[in-house]
């Protein structure tokens, strides 16, 4: 039993989370958020989330955890998740959308299979556009 996400991936680059079994959350399965990059989602179980199960992206993420410079140009490029690619995965009985987008750029998401998903609220894929915090009272996006 865990009582948030059970993986949450901040800022990070060339991740792989492989072959997994994530049950009884209490959120989500795994958020890949603050600009993560080159990230593997392959082979993993979801199950009983009350959440999301893959959230691309992050709704939530602190400007402190995150690489700001980008927001910060002219021409913004400032994605919560880039270059990520979710396969294989199964995710069953969840509260939530089984895989979510929120911010996201260059993502490839192939060959999962949700059941039962999203019990309260949400659909079966969500895709979302969120705004990103880059100070206490300043949004872009």
């Amino acid at each position: 039993n865990i009582g948030k996400t059970a993986i949450e991936v901040r800022g990070a680059a060339n991740v792989t989370i492989r072959q997994c079994r994530l049950m009884h959350l209490g959120g989500s399965g795994m958020v890949l958020g603050g600009g993560a990059r080159n990230v593997l989602i392959e082979r993993n179980l979801v199950r009983n989330f009350t959440d999301r199960g893959i959230l691309l992206g992050s709704d939530n993420t602190e400007p402190q955890y995150m690489d700001v410079s980008f927001a910060t140009r002219s021409d913004p490029e400032w994605h919560d998740c880039i270059n990520a690619t979710v396969i294989n995965n199964i995710l069953i009985d969840g509260g939530g959308a089984p895989i979510a987008f929120y911010s996201v750029r260059d993502a490839r998401v192939a060959h999962n299979t949700a059941f039962n998903v999203t019990l309260t609220s949400q659909a079966g894929v969500l895709f979302n556009v969120s705004p990103k915090k880059i100070g206490v009272a300043t949004e872009v996006g």
